[in-house]
């Protein structure tokens, strides 16, 4: 169980990630599945944690209390509507540390919605080798980390943080100096109410979604007292979920998360949406 931190403005939820778990081919069919999932449950709940998130087979998982919670876009960005329309590509360089260490950390934690992070926490993700990791010194700073697929002909971009014009300028910046003749841009960012959503209508040449992960209540009632503000008369009906009902839970999960583009309940809670990382480690463009 991984512990996240998930901070919707200045409430900070404990999210416990379930991930990383296999079952030795020879020990499968034998209900070890079934019986560490209530168990991880349990920890998590005297544990104190609020909610729990994982990825998987929705069917499998939904049985436990998980369902699909939050929707993504894939995107690729149109150069050319870009430059059409006044964007200039702002400069990229590589990150530097520790020198940039401060600075991206201060961005990293600025955004409304996110995993929250610690400069170590960071400095240990910037560190891994499988990702590019580029920054303009705007302030805040323009972070963009993105992985080079198809022989380097696409230019995948996990994670964009910055303000919308100048992630719109990195994003030409890469499409002009990075991929090649014949290459393409692609986004990944939160299908929530807000300008990443706006960027990918008007520069998305292709736009698909797909789902970001499954979300299971752990303490509705903790969970209800913290989100009070954001909430308002609708934590009354968090409160009263009984995680007995093998449906409850999950319904009321898709209640909060999973409406992002008409939200049951105040629009602040439904960008909750966007606060689902990728993979654990993989933050959203919230601030676009």
């Amino acid at each position: 169980i991984y512990p996240l931190s998930f901070r919707v403005g200045k409430i900070v939820l404990r999210v416990g990630g379930v991930g990383a778990v296999a079952t030795d081919a020879a020990c499968r069919g034998q209900g070890i599945m079934s019986a560490l999932l209530p168990a991880a449950i349990e920890w998590m709940s005297e544990a104190g944690y609020d909610l729990s998130i994982l990825w998987g087979d929705r069917r499998r998982y939904r049985r436990y209390g998980w369902e699909v919670a939050g929707r993504g876009l894939r995107w690729q960005f149109d150069d050319q509507l870009a430059t059409q329309d006044g964007v200039a590509a702002l400069p990229l360089r590589p990150i530097h540390l520790p020198d940039d260490l401060d600075a991206l950390t201060e961005s990293w934690n600025a955004r409304p919605l996110g995993t929250a992070r610690t400069a170590e926490d960071l400095s240990c993700l910037l560190e891994r080798p499988q990702w590019y990791k580029f920054v303009a010194s705007t302030q805040p700073m323009t972070q963009v980390w993105y992985q080079l697929n198809d022989g380097g002909r696409e230019v995948r971009v996990h994670v964009l943080c910055g303000r919308a014009g100048e992630a719109l300028g990195a994003l030409l910046w890469l499409r002009q100096n990075v991929c090649q003749s014949d290459g393409k841009v692609v986004v990944h960012s939160p299908a929530s109410d807000d300008a990443s959503t706006t960027l990918a209508e008007r520069y998305g040449r292709t736009v698909e979604t797909y789902n970001l992960g499954h979300i299971r209540l752990v303490n509705p009632a903790a969970l209800a007292e913290k989100l009070a503000p954001a909430l308002g008369p609708g934590a009354a009906a968090l409160v009263k979920v009984d995680l007995s009902d093998a449906d409850a839970g999950p319904r009321m999960v898709q209640l909060l998360f999973d409406a992002p583009l008409k939200p049951a309940l105040p629009t602040p809670l439904a960008g909750l949406a966007a606060a689902l990382p990728l993979p654990w480690w993989i933050e959203d463009p919230s601030r676009v």
